[in-house]
């Protein structure tokens, strides 16, 4: 007995054979492949934004300010301020762009850098990248 036959075709009474190859996978229909291909596309551009914001962070100086009353810090090139972080303390980071860029960041820092002493009785610190 043939252990291959897997039945006899109706039509014809002939036995039909195992086929012992694999059978294709079905293919991802199109909603599939593309909603694949948007995941992915999301992926790197996460990644790509992520690096750009690490470099961009790395590559910047810092003024950190601490008193009692609260503590910021200013991240900033030579251009513009990037960023804060505060802590019991607010700040209007666009505001405080324009004004930066309207007088220069190096006269900005050093005019926060007085009023935070005077105002905050505290210090600040200038951390550079190198």
């Amino acid at each position: 007995m043939n252990n291959n036959i897997m039945g006899y075709d109706p039509n014809t009474g002939k036995p039909v054979y195992q086929n012992n190859t694999l059978e294709p996978q079905p293919k991802l229909n199109k909603s599939k492949k593309s909603f694949l291909i948007i995941l992915i596309c999301l992926g790197f551009f996460v990644i790509f934004f992520i690096a750009i914001f690490y470099i961009a962070y790395k590559n910047s100086d810092q003024l950190v300010c601490t008193s009692s009353q609260g503590n910021i810090t200013l991240i900033y090139n030579e251009y513009t301020i990037m960023g804060y972080k505060a802590t019991n303390f607010t700040y209007d980071l666009d505001e405080q762009q324009d004004i930066a860029e309207e007088i220069g960041v190096g006269e900005y820092l050093e005019e926060f850098k007085a009023w935070f002493q005077d105002a905050m009785d505290g210090t600040c610190v200038i951390k550079t990248k190198n």
